[in-house]
C-alpha cells in the first residue's frame, strides 16, 4: 500500500513521468502480492 501511497504524492507534486513509473512499480508489487497469497 505505500507504493500507492508514493504514487498519490508523485502525482500531487505533478511529475508525471515519475508518476507513470510508479504506476508500474505499484501494479507489479500488486500482482506479486497476489501471487504470493495465492
Amino acid at each position: 500500500m505505500s507504493e500507492f501511497k508514493k504514487l498519490a504524492i508523485i502525482l500531487e507534486s505533478g511529475d508525471y513521468e515519475k508518476a507513470h513509473i510508479a504506476a508500474m512499480i505499484a501494479s507489479v508489487a500488486a500482482v506479486s502480492e497476489i501471487e504470493v497469497s495465492i
